[in-house]
């Protein structure tokens, strides 16, 4: 048996209340020795609102300042992270001369903290804007040692950013959403504090569990899979179908939120070693043409009819895979065929049908209409998707599925 196993780089802080003990880490990683008493300078990237309303944004702070650590805070992070707002962020980093930089909040907060590390940490001399490092430049600059120490603190159980090599970035002057990604920006520590997470709001929970969800699934059938990805793939999918409706139900949960919190660190580690296929290629289109419409809502759309398509196009190997997730659904298979296959498109349908993410696009509000401009987008930006993809894919097959997907009925 031969494979490739790569092994993720991150510190993983992980249970309740844990987001306050980090400054140990941060001393780390700031100058040393400690300048004027002063252990590090540390810029916090987070959102406009919720970790402020919920008291988590004043709490870190007033955290690193009592451990000596110098703070500024970059509070403008919106969903989809833009090009525009990363160079932003970076400016704010070296006018200020931080050397680490900390990212709070959901899967945009953590992305747009990676992307302003690689700014910062490589415009000592003359400003680097991150689209300049985009794997969608012919040429991308290289992403380097320079890049600041990241710590990544999660308010959600959905994108894996905190334990994964990517940071996800939207040129709005190109409608691009494409993923940056470099072993320099594994953060140097990921935390999972559990009483974060039981403020995420059901919309929020099913947007990012779909994602968790989806990172499973692409990762075990991606041509990339291994026998590792695979156990720890299979393991987040159980954990989905065990916690997910419960964690949309009743946050307050911790149980229900931290199956979820560790299912998404399993997605996260199953994505790094191995990599996601056409729903991400799809989906991220969607998020560029379409800013409003959620990652999530995005994904939820197009999946099943992705999972049919592998499932009719696909080999034996494929087949096989949706069987092994149809048993960490709860969906009892017998053989490997399509008939049994088919068991775990359903049970996704009707978990989405219980969180409330059984939409289609047109219903999201995508316009027909941009079909065209949506493919061609997926194919200039997505070949690396598409290629792990476990069935060929052609231009027309992935405007099929976005007509497919346009539906209301998705059964």
């Amino acid at each position: 048996m031969d494979f490739n196993f790569y092994l993720p780089k991150v510190n993983l802080l992980f249970g309740k209340g844990v987001s306050v003990k980090i400054s140990e880490e941060i001393k780390k990683l700031g100058d040393q020795p400690a300048r004027q008493g002063i252990n590090g300078r540390a810029l916090l990237v987070t959102g406009k609102t919720s970790m402020e309303q919920s008291g988590f944004t004043q709490k870190i702070t007033s955290h690193l300042k009592n451990h000596l650590i110098e703070v500024t805070l970059f509070n403008k992070i919106t969903p989809n992270p833009t090009s525009e707002l990363v160079d932003e962020g970076a400016k704010v980093a070296l006018k200020n001369n931080c050397n680490i930089i900390i990212g709070l909040g959901g899967g945009s907060a953590m992305d747009a903290a990676k992307a302003i590390a690689i700014v910062a940490g490589h415009s000592k001399d003359q400003f680097q804007p991150i689209w300049d490092f985009s794997q969608s430049q012919a040429a991308p600059k290289a992403i380097t040692s320079q890049t600041l120490p990241i710590i990544a603190i999660t308010s959600s159980s959905g994108t894996g950013s905190h334990v994964t090599r990517f940071s996800v970035i939207t040129n709005p002057n190109l409608n691009h959403k494409v993923g940056i990604y470099s072993e320099y920006i594994f953060p140097k520590l990921s935390v999972v504090d559990l009483e974060i997470l039981t403020y995420m709001p059901p919309a929020l929970t099913a947007e990012s569990g779909v994602d968790v969800l989806t990172h499973c699934l692409e990762g075990l059938v991606s041509k990339s899979c291994n026998p590792i990805t695979e156990e720890m793939a299979l393991q987040g999918i159980e954990l989905v179908f065990n916690y997910l409706t419960d964690a949309f139900r009743n946050g307050e949960n911790l149980k229900s939120r931290e199956g979820m919190a560790l299912a998404d660190t399993y997605a996260g580690f199953v994505i790094t070693t191995s990599r996601v296929i056409l729903p991400h290629a799809m989906s991220h289109p969607i998020s560029a043409f379409y800013p409003n419409i959620s990652h999530g809502a995005a994904l939820a759309a197009l999946t099943p009819h992705i999972m049919q398509f592998n499932i009719e196009k696909g080999d034996n190997t494929t087949l096989q895979k949706y069987c092994l997730a149809s048993g960490a659904m709860g969906r009892r298979t017998f053989g490997a065929n399509k008939y049994e296959a088919m068991k775990s498109v359903e049970a996704v349908k009707e978990l989405l049908e219980k969180i409330g993410m059984n939409k289609g696009l047109q219903e999201l509000g995508v316009d027909p209409a941009d079909i065209g401009d949506m493919v061609k987008n997926a194919i200039e930006t997505g070949q690396g998707p598409i290629n792990s993809n476990p069935a060929e894919v052609k231009e027309s097959d992935i405007a099929r599925i976005y007509k497919l997907a346009m539906g209301k009925d998705r059964r």
